[in-house]
């Protein structure tokens, strides 16, 4: 089924059939919702797949917006706790719930391709749902999702027309369809670049009071990689192939942080290692300030370290 016929064909459903929903379309379902988006990759998800008949009454009973007798609800809660440790305050707060809503709106896309109805119900006691599934302390239930082969479907409720909720550029200007107007690169002096990678740093310090810790990192090289790009604009800047090529590793490498968070330390390492690398290249043997000035022959290959740098030291080189 065609993702956007689905999105406009969906219903919220609130009268089901008897029919229980099998397995195999259940797991369907959930492996939809965990491939929802998340921010930083963090999957505060935990989904509670609820079909025993009691349990169904019970949360009918303390969730006002459960309706219809549907075979099957999804609890989807989030992991408060792992969310904050990983993903610290913004995460716990508001990814938590954007991503959870987010799983939601993926069951029940998948569920309407699969043939069967959805509504998904945040009227709820959150302390009478988690004492009823035995919820943990630093779990919270965020939605529940009713599923179901529908009884009958709704007739599709009105919506506002895009003119009145879509705006182009700023809040309150009409959006208009002008295909490739405005669209040109805007020429940039190298005192405009400096001033917008300014901008650029001090909204990444403000964001990283909130955000998960390992982005800070994460900012530090995309500024690298937004910095090197300063010599494109001259102002006395030569190009530096060694940089330019510093920048390519970065930006091919800095999205780990997303996924592998080993390979993001290890690609700073890299990065460090390259950066060091090329100093002493440049302000050490360039300019003399080798062993060979100190009487001591430079080379020595039981020395070097897996990068071909010379292991060394600061006391070595300058007694």
């Amino acid at each position: 089924m065609d993702v956007l016929e689905a999105i406009k064909a969906r219903r919220s459903v609130r009268s089901y059939k008897e029919k229980p929903v099998p397995d195999d379309l259940v797991e369907k379902m959930l492996d939809a919702a965990r491939w929802a988006p998340t921010g930083g990759n963090i999957q505060p998800w935990r989904f509670i797949v609820v079909k025993d008949r009691t349990l169904l009454d019970l949360l009918k009973k303390v969730s006002p917006g459960y309706l219809g007798n549907a075979p099957l609800a999804i609890v989807i809660c989030s992991d408060k706790e792992h969310s904050y440790k990983v993903g610290g305050q913004l995460a716990k707060d508001y990814l938590t719930i954007a991503d959870c809503s987010m799983a939601a709106a993926s069951i029940t896309l998948a569920a309407h391709a699969l043939g069967l109805g959805t509504c998904v119900v945040k009227s709820f006691s959150h302390i009478a749902v988690k004492e009823l599934l035995n919820i943990p302390k630093g779990v919270e239930p965020e939605l529940i999702v009713v599923v179901g082969y529908p009884a009958n479907i709704p007739k599709p409720p009105p919506r506002e027309p895009l003119d009145r909720i879509v705006y182009l550029n700023r809040y309150g200007e009409n959006f208009e369809k002008r295909d490739g107007e405005n669209m040109g690169r805007v020429e940039k002096t190298g005192d405009d670049y400096l001033f917008e990678l300014a901008l650029f740093l001090a909204t990444s310090a403000q964001g990283c009071l909130n955000e998960p810790p390992l982005y800070g990192p994460f900012r530090l090289l995309d500024a690298l990689s937004r910095l090197i790009d300063l010599q494109e604009y001259g102002g006395g800047l030569t190009q530096d192939p060694f940089l330019r090529d510093l920048k390519n590793f970065v930006d091919s490498k800095k999205f780990l942080v997303m996924y592998d968070v080993e390979g993001f330390k290890r690609a700073i390492d890299e990065v460090v290692m390259r950066l060091t690398t090329e100093a002493k290249k440049r302000y050490l043997i360039s300019k003399g300030a080798t062993r060979e000035c100190c009487g001591q022959g430079m080379k020595n290959p039981s020395q070097e370290n897996k990068y071909g740098v010379q292991n060394e030291h600061a006391s070595n080189i300058f007694s």
